[in-house]
């Protein structure tokens, strides 16, 4: 995202009573202008996107349609276009504009001047420079303030990171803004101890007294195009806190300073070592609850400056961690082993060869696994009374493995130990795989390209509404020991629509049900990694089949979502049921065959049968149990 969105042109504008009236609509910034024509240079109106939304696209009346409306205020605008790509255009614009507005509207609501009392001593120096703030960094600070004021580009947006830079003629500016719902001390807990936890190509970190004064040096690997440059960083280290407030800066050292640890010649021509020079600054502000943070990089242009913003870049985008895994970083903080590597987020990475793409798994990637597939990953929702915790040695499986499974598990570790998946991950591939390891890294590593192409961990239900409608499936509850269950009615499907009905496609409903699949998984508690699968083919017919789009989900499931399935329970069974089943079976692996348990139309055989895993309050009402979210 190089620059603010721009979009202007004629829009239809839906009032009251159904009439109609064509304006000039320009998207300047974060501001809506409304102008009479496009000759007319003083706009009707001009409405400021903060604390609004934007719903559509839908198709209306033969035109396309959005909707504009405040949250609070009773504003509601509904737009008309001719064509979807148009109207889809100016949604994306309007989101992509509200989205910064909202950050403006956090980030600066807090002042982030700090004033600066010349005779006070800070007792949060952790740097030992002094016990007064140094010159240089009053300067620093200074030049902070300068810089705060600039008009900077925005480069990237995440959900609680924004990315922007500005440019001189000698240096490069970035700077990350975040609001972390945490405390100061959290915050500065993390910025002062998160080490490389936080640093993700940092390999190396020494901090060396000389005469009393300390400076640190640290040595970074990084890969990019293929290459891998070693970098390295001496400076000396600021940090203080003053009330709700926390400033901590680094700056590049130079030969003159201190006395310098000389680098072999011979060694860094092998290595590649690049010295390079940056000033590093944080600022930190808390405010009803939550941390306003800025992240500022001054980095100078000289003959490393692509592979320096990159390694920048990449530094800026992780911290935004500290919103999403705020509890396991502390929890490794406090003497805990377990790396995070995994929640770093590559920026820009070229896709455009196998080679590229080794590189990047290489580096690590699994933050495109769910967060229950991650090492490290801890479950701070189970409660000791929930299934999942009082039947845990049921699901964890590194305790049912055998000497030679233990063996394949740690020839598997060695060989993809890069991605930092967990045991219970790594075994349930492996299980898939019948402990082949060379097949199993196959597989793991093509569930990795397809999830991260598919933006899988970004599937909700909610964007699949209209297959939701259709009611085929539903989540029940969960069984006796833990799983949650998942019930698919045969008769509310109706593939006829994806050809017949706007709005409704085969790649739709298998997104959708990567979608349940996902928020199952979300739900899923402790070391619970499977579901129970309800297919009830009541009233079923030949209308309610596509053999194309079974096939196919078939086949996602087995090849995206191995040992997924616990037991899967196939109710109401006739000659058609297994008929169809006798069309899948190639395409079923043996042991998924060994778990399907066929069960007729009698009610009473079917309760008897879902009770071996359901308690009476989760099974249907209509199978006489006392669930009433079916009936």
């Amino acid at each position: 995202m190089n620059q603010r969105p721009i979009k202007n042109g004629y829009l239809q504008q839906k009032h009251i009573f159904g009439l109609k009236t064509t304006k000039f609509y320009y998207l300047e910034g974060t501001q809506f202008l409304i102008f009479e024509d496009d000759k007319t240079h003083i706009p009707q109106e001009r409405i400021d996107l903060s604390g609004f939304i934007v719903d559509g696209t839908w198709q209306e009346d033969g035109y396309y349609t959005f909707t504009l409306r405040h949250l609070q205020q009773e504003i509601i605008m509904q737009f008309i276009t001719m064509t979807y790509d148009d109207a889809a255009e100016w949604v994306s614009k309007i989101k992509q504009a509200i989205l910064i507005s909202e950050y403006e509207a956090l980030l600066h609501q807090t002042s982030y001047q700090i004033s600066i009392d010349q005779n006070r001593s800070y007792k949060n120096d952790s740097s030992n420079v002094t016990k007064n703030i140094p010159e240089y960094v009053q300067k620093q600070l200074q030049l902070y303030q300068e810089l705060s004021k600039d008009k900077w580009i925005i480069e990237k947006t995440l959900k609680q990171m924004k990315l922007t830079a500005i440019q001189s003629q000698n240096n490069i500016i970035l700077k990350g803004e975040y609001v972390f719902n945490t405390s100061l001390q959290n915050v500065i807990t993390i910025i002062q101890k998160g080490g490389k936890l936080l640093d993700l190509f940092r390999k190396q970190s020494d901090v060396h007294e000389i005469d009393l004064n300390q400076f640190h040096q640290d040595i970074w690997h990084f890969n990019n195009d293929g290459k891998k440059f070693v970098l390295e960083s001496k400076y000396i280290q600021f940090d203080f806190q003053r009330n709700n407030s926390f400033f901590l800066t680094k700056e590049s050292i130079t030969e003159n300073q201190f006395p310098m640890i000389k680098t072999d010649e011979k060694q860094s021509k092998k290595n590649m070592i690049s010295i390079f020079k940056v000033l590093e600054i944080i600022h930190v502000v808390e405010e009803d609850s939550k941390c306003f943070t800025q992240y500022m990089y001054v980095v100078k242009k000289d003959e490393n400056e692509k592979i320096i913003r990159k390694l920048m870049k990449e530094q800026i985008i992780n911290l935004s961690i500290i919103s999403t895994e705020l509890d396991l970083l502390l929890m490794q903080i406090n003497n805990e082993s377990i790396p995070i590597i995994q929640s770093r987020i590559v920026v820009g990475t070229d896709h455009s060869n196998q080679e590229n793409q080794e590189n990047e798994f290489i580096q690590g990637e699994n933050i495109h696994f769910p967060p229950q597939d991650r090492l490290g990953y801890v479950d701070h929702q189970l409660q000791p009374n929930q299934p999942a915790a009082i039947h845990e040695n049921m699901h964890k499986r590194i305790i049912h493995q055998n000497e030679e499974q233990l063996k394949a598990l740690a020839e598997l570790k060695e060989k993809i130990g890069h991605l930092f998946l967990n045991d219970q991950t790594m075994i349930r591939y492996l299980i898939a795989r019948n402990y082949k390891v060379k097949e199993t890294e196959k597989m793991i590593l093509k569930c990795l390209q397809w999830r991260k192409e598919n933006k899988i961990n970004s599937r909700k239900t909610s964007d699949y509404q209209i297959y939701a409608n259709e009611n085929v499936h539903t989540q029940l509850g969960f069984s006796k020991w833990g799983h949650p269950i998942l019930v698919t009615n045969g008769m509310n499907s109706h593939p006829e629509k994806f050809e017949n009905e706007q709005g409704f496609s085969e790649q739709g409903y298998l997104e959708y049900h990567q979608s349940l699949m996902e928020e199952g998984i979300r739900s899923m508690r402790g070391y619970v990694d499977q579901f129970i699968v309800i297919i009830d083919c009541y009233k079923l017919t030949p209308a309610n089949f596509s053999f194309s789009v079974l096939k196919n989900a078939f086949i996602e499931i087995f090849n995206y979502y191995p040992e997924r399935q616990f037991r899967i329970y196939v109710l109401n069974t006739n000659f058609l049921t297994r008929s169809f089943y006798a069309m899948l079976k190639p395409f079923l692996p043996s042991r998924t065959v060994e778990k399907i348990n066929f069960i007729g139309q009698d009610f009473n055989e079917i309760k008897n049968a879902l009770s071996r895993d359901l308690d009476e309050e989760t099974i249907p009402k209509r199978y006489g149990g006392k669930n009433i979210l079916i009936q």
